[in-house]
Formats: C-alpha cells, structure tokens, sequence
C-alpha cells in the first residue's frame, strides 16, 4: 500500500480513455484521452476532475481504509503517484484543457505539454511520476520501482 503522508503535495493522476467520442480524440492516444487527480487530504479523498464543461471538485465517499488508487486500476485507469512540485515560480495556464489544468495543480511548468500521453511520459521520464500497480501477492496498491 502507498504510504499515504498526510499533506498537500502527494497526489494520484489517473489517466483514462473518456465517456464518448470527441473532436480532440483526434489527437490524443488509446488509454490516454482524459486526466484527473485525486488523494488523501488527512480526511476525506479529493477528485479534481477537469471536464469540458465544468470543473468537478469533490469528496469521494472513501475512508483511509479505502484502497481507491486500486480500484481506480481495477476499473481500467493508468495512476502515477505524484509529488507536487512546490517551487514558487509561475506557471503558464494556456487553454483550460485536463492537461493543462492538471499539470497546474501538480506545479508542472512544460507549457509544450498538452495531451495526457505527453503528461504521462513527462512525469515518467523526469522522475515525477511513480507508476501505481496492483501487487498480485498482497492484493493492495504498490508502488512500482
């Protein structure tokens, strides 16, 4: 299970292939057409879901005992464990996609990144992001080394 610290800088970024079909699907890849973000605020599971027509923000009905990185893997999500980057610099906000609203919230400054894809493989390759699984032995989320 991931050590869940209790303050504002872990977060878990899930990526998904979305609801329906939609013009900028063109652009994005299987697995990767939507993001969101969630965690443990020390008292309730927060979801930060940017959609394209509103910004959801709410508390998930889950308790500590709750295991919600996995079931967001056992509903078919790919989830990075991330660690906000607290440096006070500014960030530049460009279109109010998931992708840009997202890296805002986890203080990523690559203005060139504007898919999930090209979110995912930046956290990935810049140490940001650690990949979440589910370990067949303890049935409970690890993180992946």
């Amino acid at each position: 299970m991931v050590e869940l610290v209790e303050n504002e800088i872990d977060w878990f970024v899930c990526f998904v292939d979305g609801g329906r079909w939609h013009i900028w699907d063109l652009f994005t890849s299987k697995g990767f057409r939507h993001c969101f973000a969630f965690r443990w605020d020390g008292f309730n599971w927060i979801l930060i879901d940017p959609l394209g027509c509103w910004l959801e923000i709410q508390v998930m009905p889950y308790t500590i005992d709750d295991n919600v990185p996995e079931m967001m893997l056992e509903l078919g999500h790919t989830v990075l464990y991330v660690r906000k980057n607290r440096e006070n610099k500014f960030i530049f906000r460009g279109v109010m996609t998931c992708v840009n609203i997202i890296k805002h919230l986890i203080g990523v400054r690559a203005f060139w990144i504007v898919t999930p894809k090209k979110l995912y493989n930046y956290l990935r390759r810049e140490n940001h992001g650690i990949p979440i699984t589910i370990s067949t032995r303890t049935e409970r989320v690890t993180i992946e080394s």
